[in-house]
């Protein structure tokens, strides 16, 4: 769907209306990158998770999608994109996701974000 854009850490259309705002820091350091495919049920915002052990020092990165239902972006209610949202893992990421929680983290960090962080 070319009518949804993502500028920085916002999701908009193309006439500017604000559709979701994106967290970034406290780990989600990347660039977010969008994908909807041709299909337009769903729309895949990727990032990665710079992974922090317990003695502070950074081991490494988790990439996840954020999946939300094209619709829901659309009409905008944030409740609905809250309880349709999913976040997936990359496979090769699921080791270290496991042993430190992230997948939990992210899914209460979007969470939070899209009912009140906006």
């Amino acid at each position: 769907m070319d009518n949804i854009i993502l500028d920085n850490c916002t999701i908009e259309t193309k006439d500017g209306r604000v559709l979701l705002s994106l967290p970034h820091g406290s780990g989600i350091n990347g660039d977010y990158d969008l994908y909807i495919p041709k299909n337009n049920k769903n729309a895949y915002i990727s990032n990665a998770y710079h992974v922090m052990d317990d003695n502070g020092h950074y081991i490494g990165y988790v990439h996840f999608n954020l999946i939300i239902p094209v619709v829901d972006l659309l009409v905008g209610d944030l409740d609905t994109i809250n309880d349709n949202f999913k976040v997936t893992i990359d496979s090769r990421d699921y080791r270290l996701s496991n042993r430190y929680m992230i997948k939990d983290y992210l899914i209460d960090t979007y969470s939070y974000y899209i009912l009140y962080g906006q």
